[in-house]
């Protein structure tokens, strides 16, 4: 059985920078209903969950900077290999 593919947006920073994105990705999953979508973003902005969900986008917050060294294995690092 072949599973879907997988597409990825991620977004750090303010709202200013990450509510464009997460328009981007819901739009996309309403479009694209052949992906699998996850929106990755800091934990502050968990008020986008319920938003992305209903449009079909898993949302998955992070506590940690984006800017941990990937030999570090936190947060979004830990994430992207269980993609692999």
């Amino acid at each position: 059985m072949r599973t879907k593919p997988t597409a990825v947006f991620m977004a750090f920073g303010t709202k200013g920078d990450v509510n464009p994105i997460a328009a981007i990705a819901a739009a996309f999953a309403c479009d694209q209903q052949q992906y699998h979508v996850h929106f990755v973003t800091h934990s502050a902005h968990e008020n986008l969950r319920i938003h992305l969900e209903t449009k079909g986008v898993m949302y998955i917050p992070v506590s940690v900077p984006p800017v941990l060294a990937p030999t570090q294995h936190h947060g979004i690092v830990s994430y992207i290999h269980t993609l692999s």
